[in-house]
């Protein structure tokens, strides 16, 4: 029999609730300091459309009169190759009046991979400012968009639960098709003919994500000691292109959570 820790409800609460710490805000009285201002990572997830995009922001403290030109350099340690994007160096800019400009990378669908690669770029240099030395390289990762199907997903699965063992789930369609419904049993290992309700988001292209009904409605097992077990706090990710499923969740019983479960799904 699978036995797992029981936290308090006020314990499990605790544990799920921190939050990152506060972010760093800079006194543009310290001088015009630029840096990429929303994060150092992204993805790019190439569509097989018409010059495909993505953005990336560079921001400076202070505000100018005039347009202010920045440089950028390919780290070596970039994987992506020339073949799978173009940088346009018409968008090096931060316009007048703006704290912020855009850089554009253009994607090649044809030369992408599915497995994904690394384009990495240095900030080195910005007009009538300076560079800090915080946040100043940004990590692309640049796949082959692939599209989702919920038949591509139905079958047989390895769930390898991390911190006890690998054991076989089915996957089925559910009747929500709308939601992209897939019902998985065995989760948890506990019991086979168990039904687990998950919804596979493919609503935005770089960031396919799993969604969750409300805990009532996905029910796991009895437990001896506890009563009724649902499956709650359900997060997770999945991949089109590498058959691959990420589920985060802790299974609830009316005296409180047990501790977050992890799961990395593959075929078998």
């Amino acid at each position: 029999m699978k036995k797992g820790i029981l936290l308090t409800l006020f314990t499990a609460i605790t544990l799920y609730s921190c939050g990152d710490a506060d972010p760093e805000i800079y006194n543009p009285a310290d001088g015009s300091i630029a840096y990429f201002t929303s994060g150092t990572t992204g993805a790019f997830f190439i569509q097989e459309v018409p010059n495909p995009e993505h953005l990336i922001e560079v921001g400076i403290t202070t505000t100018s009169t005039s347009d202010r030109t920045f440089n950028i350099t390919v780290d070596p340690e970039s994987t992506a190759t020339t073949n799978q994007y173009t940088i346009d160096q018409s968008t090096f800019v931060i316009p007048a009046n703006s704290n912020v400009g855009y850089i554009k990378i253009l994607g090649n669908y044809e030369n992408a991979s599915t497995t994904g690669s690394k384009l990495i770029l240095n900030l080195e240099t910005i007009e009538d400012g300076e560079v800090a030395t915080f946040d100043n390289i940004y990590s692309l990762d640049i796949y082959q968009f692939c599209p989702f199907s919920v038949d591509d997903f139905v079958g047989s699965w390895d769930a390898d639960e991390v911190g006890y063992t690998v054991y076989n789930s089915d996957f089925v369609a559910g009747p929500a098709s709308e939601l992209n419904e897939i019902i998985m049993s065995n989760i948890w290992d506990v019991n086979p003919s168990s039904q687990t309700k998950v919804y596979f988001n493919d609503s935005n292209p770089s960031n396919f994500k799993l969604d969750f009904p409300v805990y009532t409605d996905n029910p796991l097992y009895v437990n001896s000691t506890y009563g009724q077990a649902w499956i709650d706090r359900g997060t997770g990710n999945f991949s089109a292109c590498a058959q691959t499923i990420y589920m985060r969740f802790q299974v609830r019983v009316s005296a409180g959570f047990f501790a977050a479960t992890e799961i990395n799904f593959s075929r078998p």
